[in-house]
């Protein structure tokens, strides 16, 4: 996974380097996953440094609501309005059994 941030905007870029697709039904809406966490098909998505998610998968970025085997998806939320210098933003990706999870930083000058 990579993040950059533009203003309040948070970009976070996932792979799925498994053999099986992911689903991200439910999720790839703009402002379709709100609040704190979100379950968006195989995926728990959890805002971690507080305030709530605007966000959502680019649906222009996968297919079929899957992230498919070996493939990429933007995830983007526009409610990253977190102040501090940097501003930083955490973000886990989980698996919906809980059993995985990658949480990701995303900072930029303040």
């Amino acid at each position: 996974m990579a993040g950059s941030l533009d203003g309040t905007d948070t970009y976070i870029t996932l792979t799925n380097m498994g053999s099986e697709p992911i689903s991200l039904v439910g999720c790839t809406g703009v402002g379709s996953i709100t609040g704190i966490s979100a379950t968006c098909g195989d995926i728990i998505v959890t805002r971690n440094n507080g305030g709530s998610m605007n966000a959502y998968f680019n649906k222009a970025t996968i297919e079929v609501y899957e992230l498919g085997s070996i493939s990429v998806a933007t995830f983007k939320d526009e409610g990253c309005t977190t102040a501090g210098n940097p501003k930083v933003c955490r973000y886990a990706f989980s698996t919906a059994g809980g059993m995985q999870s990658t949480e990701v930083s995303v900072s930029c000058p303040g």
